[in-house]
């Protein structure tokens, strides 16, 4: 009797399925706290607890309440490593920080309202920044990238300049990364091999064509008499060394983006300038817009690669 009123129950639907996204989220919105689109924090207390911090970071999180009307049941999908959460009162639904979309800095969920309902999408804001790294010892194309997370990230300008000249990064545990932009920003100059670090595969080994004997007018192919009979191989060019840095897999393209030497990332104490190694940036792609941005940089001290 229970099974078929919680079927029942559930069976109401909260919208016409051929409902527009608008609609839906604008339906959903009432039964969702902080509304689809706000913003949703770690709350404080949470981070309290230093061995979560120090040792399991990626499991912080904050709490979206989900409240469904009278007689209504809502099946959440937080993730496809966690199980379903069907919510028929009022329910807080954690999401974590290792569920953040690096691409979007968004947490996405998809809610179903009935069995019918194919789901909709609903994301939220969150003001936390993650990296991607690879240690030292590393190699391109045969590892896999190991997030850092941060809790803020509060850019510096210079005067009368709108683009921000530092960069701060806090993690959880209070430790810095310090990112310093150079006074002029200088576009990539270099033809560096562009590719996205998830796609980390062998590169394709070009074959050198050989080159045929050419056939001597008076000995042909026949072969002829003495030194008519083969042409004289040419000696091959010199061999010329590519820069390591010049077959690194870059996320960021060389196309309206700028360099810098990676001596201006600082991560773990202090670098040298002039160190090996190179650090590309853009901003948000809307005109005028310098809130917003990406940044990679390739051999610091400490990691082979960030993002």
């Amino acid at each position: 009797m229970i099974n078929k009123l919680r079927k029942y129950l559930f069976a109401v639907a909260l919208f016409p399925q051929e409902a527009p996204l608008a609609k839906r989220l604008e339906i959903l919105g009432r039964h969702l706290k902080p509304k689809p689109g706000g913003v949703s924090e770690i709350d404080p207390a949470v981070l309290l607890d230093r061995g979560v911090v120090t040792k399991h970071v990626e499991k912080l999180g904050g709490i979206i309440m989900v409240t469904p009307p009278n007689g209504q049941c809502f099946t959440v999908t937080t993730s496809p490593l966690r199980q379903d959460i069907e919510a028929c009162r009022p329910t807080p639904v954690k999401w974590m920080l290792e569920e953040i979309d690096p691409a979007t800095g968004t947490i996405t969920w998809k809610i179903r309202t009935s069995p019918q309902d194919f789901g909709t999408q609903v994301s939220w804001k969150v003001p936390y920044v993650i990296a991607k790294t690879l240690p030292p010892e590393a190699e391109f194309f045969k590892a896999n990238s190991t997030p850092v997370y941060f809790k803020s990230c509060v850019p510096t300008l210079a005067n009368g300049d709108t683009k921000p000249r530092q960069i701060t990064l806090t993690k959880f545990d209070n430790k810095k990364w310090i990112i310093k932009f150079p006074e002029t920003d200088e576009t990539v100059k270099s033809q560096k091999i562009n590719r996205m670090p998830e796609l980390f595969e062998e590169l394709p080994q070009k074959k050198k064509e050989e080159q045929k004997p050419a056939a001597d007018a008076a000995g042909g192919e026949q072969g002829g008499a003495g030194e008519q009979g083969e042409a004289a191989k040419a000696p091959p060019p010199p061999k010329k060394e590519t820069p390591i840095e010049d077959t690194d897999p870059w996320n960021i393209g060389a196309d309206r983006a700028y360099e810098m030497n990676v001596g201006n990332f600082l991560s773990a104490g202090s670098m040298p300038p002039g160190k090996k190694g190179y650090c590309r940036y853009h901003y948000d792609l809307v005109a005028g817009n310098f809130s917003r941005g990406h940044v990679e940089c390739h051999r610091t001290d400490e990691f082979l690669y960030m993002y």
